[in-house]
């Protein structure tokens, strides 16, 4: 082959995740204008031949293999990165996705140049909220000893030994046999490695333990589209981060790698007519563990998903309804809430369980106290037929409904006698009905709490026929195979009930301005 044509095929033996990022970042990347002018300027073009790029006009030099990494890795005066799909990004979004950057491949000291201090933004009328970053200058991926050491092993032909840095997780299984040991690559591969980052999606993450807590484990996700073609694939991409309605900052914050994969999965569907290819996406999520707190672990992966149609359309539904919210602390910093249980609700929707299950770990303590504040989206969740496989669950919950809003009925009408008050009245009948099913451990204790409620209640259809109650009830009393469903059936009927003294009941559990110092929001 001529040393001035590489050849990068996404689907050759040994190409890892990493490595197709890095393809068809650089397949993107060069359907840019900024690009396409450069290497018009430098010579250089680049064609698609089925799944194989073709990139010619690169001489086999280390000092141009170092300026052409150089501009597919721009560094601005203010030392952020500026990747060429990036053009229409805002200043805030590159730092944003710097920062992930920073606790992802580029966390080690030694493997960039970057300033020791943060970079302060306040905000203003070109910045919508206060950001930090800090300034680089110079890192590993497109340095000029990199270039020297592909370009020198692409002319001996020989392997090149990967190093931490360049690629998470290839270490050496013994020091002592290091040269024995370590992984290698080819020239061409470890090239793509070197691009891997132009073909990631980058999340900020914030989590919550069973707690309450915030969790340290989960800080930054990375999403990496695992394609087995190019074409397509480098055409979302390009379209994710330039193109029409998708210049929206995809640089948001996410509850875990199932949410961060949904969420792409939904980002790079966007604008597309129909689903056409299922996208296979690698997800890695890095934090803090307690035994290495100086750095940013690997803390989760999530290995080849592939979000179905039904999912990804199921999960757009999901976000809208249970998107971040934005805060203020007293001192007048902002913060965001996430919804602790998207998580679970990304797991459910892309493994095609039913989208709710778990809902029980999430009825009480502060969890629950935060969740309230998406009562409104989970109850348009309810009412949405695009969630449900068996609408008898939806009926079900409906009936739930009806049968709190007589109980409740009830105990207005104790406290009106009684001259109680009413807030704090329906507050102690919600705690009392949450319990009596977040402790049920069987499924007669289960059956025996709601046919209890049922009997009290005697909650009818609105212009239901004489058996349709019956027939729910029996179904999930009686005959539903899995009862833990049902009691998380329950608990969401529960927190999403809207009836008459909603306004009472809502206001009783409304979260305290408390409960961000309660939760360890981080700043």
């Amino acid at each position: 082959m001529d040393d001035c044509e590489w050849s990068f095929d996404l689907n050759a033996p040994g190409m890892t995740p990493l490595h197709r990022a890095g393809l068809i970042g650089l397949s993107a990347s060069c359907r840019t204008s900024r690009m396409k002018d450069w290497m018009e300027r430098n010579g250089l073009s680049s064609t698609t031949d089925g799944d194989t790029l073709l990139l010619s006009g690169l001489p086999n030099e280390a000092e141009f293999v170092h300026r052409f990494l150089s501009e597919l890795y721009d560094v601005d005066d203010a030392g952020l990165i500026h990747f060429p799909l990036h053009e229409k990004l805002r200043e805030v979004d590159r730092a944003e996705i710097q920062n992930v950057m920073m606790a992802s491949f580029l966390q080690h000291p030694k493997s960039r140049n970057a300033a020791s201090a943060w970079t302060i933004r306040p905000k203003s009328e070109d910045n919508d909220r206060e950001y930090r970053f800090k300034s680089l200058y110079d890192f590993n991926h497109r340095s000029l000893k990199t270039a020297e050491e592909v370009v020198s092993a692409r002319k001996e032909r020989r392997a090149i030994e990967l190093a931490g840095w360049a690629m998470p997780g290839a270490i050496v299984k013994h020091v002592a046999h290091s040269s024995a040991t370590a992984l290698t690559d080819t020239p061409e591969r470890y090239l793509l490695l070197m691009l891997s980052m132009l073909g990631c999606l980058w999340y900020r993450a914030q989590a919550y333990m069973a707690s309450g807590e915030w969790d340290p484990r989960a800080e930054v996700v990375l999403v990496l589209p695992y394609a087995t073609r190019l074409e397509s694939e480098s055409r979302k991409l390009h379209r994710y981060y330039t193109g029409g309605s998708m210049v929206v900052s995809r640089i948001d914050l996410v509850c875990g790698i199932a949410d961060a994969a949904l969420s792409s999965a939904v980002a790079l569907e966007a604008d597309e007519d129909a689903f056409t290819i299922t996208p296979r996406l690698h997800t890695l999520c890095f934090g803090k563990v307690p035994w290495s707190s100086q750095q940013k672990t690997r803390t989760r992966v999530l290995t080849a998903a592939e979000p179905s149609e039904q999912a990804t359309r199921r999960y757009r539904c999901v976000i809208g309804e249970l998107a971040n919210r934005p805060a203020s602390r007293r001192d007048g910093s902002s913060f965001t809430w996430v919804m602790p249980m998207r998580e679970t609700i990304a797991e459910n929707v892309l493994r095609e369980r039913p989208w709710y299950i778990g809902f029980s770990l999430y009825a009480r303590g502060r969890n629950a106290v935060l969740i309230s504040r998406w009562r409104e989206g989970l109850r348009n969740l309810v009412n949405d037929d695009e969630l449900w496989d068996d609408q008898d669950k939806r009926k079900f919950v409906e009936l739930m409904h009806v049968a709190m809003f007589k109980r409740y009925g009830q105990v207005a009408g104790r406290a009106l006698d009684a001259n109680a008050d009413l807030r704090r009245s329906f507050q102690r009948e919600r705690e009392r009905l949450v319990l009596d099913f977040v402790n049920c451990r069987t499924q007669d204790m289960l059956r025996q709490n709601l046919m209890r409620l049922m009997a009290q209640t005697a909650p009818r259809f609105s212009g239901g026929t004489d058996h349709a109650e019956r027939d729910v009830l029996m179904k999930f009393a009686f005959n539903w195979s899995d009862w833990r469903e049902v009691r998380d059936l329950c608990l969401l009927a529960v927190a999403t009930y809207r009836g008459k003294g909603d306004e009472d009941v809502s206001e009783a559990l409304d979260p305290s301005p408390e409960i961000e110092s309660l939760t360890g929001a981080p700043k």
